[in-house]
């Protein structure tokens, strides 16, 4: 009989449920769940310094029942079968949204983002390594060792070459295209 009543009391620190509503309260998610006729309301989500999610109605949630008390509950973990990201290998990990939206962080320094469109802000940005654009490529300015793009381009429209007679070679352009090396 102890043992039973110990048994249901632990039982009752965790449960998994339904979440039937979430609302994000300027960043303070709550939602609302269903266990058996009992409806709760306002159930806190916990959620991970650094990392915030807006689980779509219908994920599922462990609930953890602070005091074994069904009325004092937090939720600390949501999924959804149906969005999950089905395409782990063993030590990858993932970030992804019901849109099919992902990071994929592989196994083996391998990183593959998916998505429509990506904004990145930043004062100054850095890479080191080969880049490949398959695609057109729009910037305001590009700058080499040489200089930039938009200096030889106007050096280039304006330059002229030096003839001595028609048909014959021509002198290097003048002025010169490229600086001295």
């Amino acid at each position: 009989m102890v043992i039973e009543y110990l048994t249901r009391k632990i039982n009752n620190y965790l449960t998994r449920l339904l979440l039937n509503a979430i609302k994000n309260n300027n960043g303070q998610f709550t939602a609302q769940t269903k266990d058996g006729d009992q409806v709760l309301n306002d159930i806190p989500i916990l959620q991970n310094f650094g990392f915030a999610s807006y689980s779509p109605k219908g994920s599922r949630g462990v609930v953890v029942n602070l005091g074994g008390n069904r009325e004092n509950q937090i939720i600390i973990l949501t999924e959804h079968g149906e969005y999950k990201f089905k395409d782990l290998g063993e030590g990858d990990a993932a970030i992804y949204t019901k849109d099919g939206d992902y990071i994929h962080l592989k196994s083996g320094a391998e990183i593959e983002i998916k998505t429509k469109s990506i904004n990145i802000t930043a004062d100054k940005m850095e890479i080191t390594g080969d880049i490949t654009a398959r695609g057109n490529i729009t910037a305001t300015e590009i700058k080499d060792s040489f200089g930039k793009l938009s200096t030889f381009r106007n050096d280039y429209i304006k330059h002229t070459h030096v003839s001595a007679s028609p048909g014959s070679p021509t002198a290097p352009p003048a002025p010169p295209l490229l600086p001295e090396v």
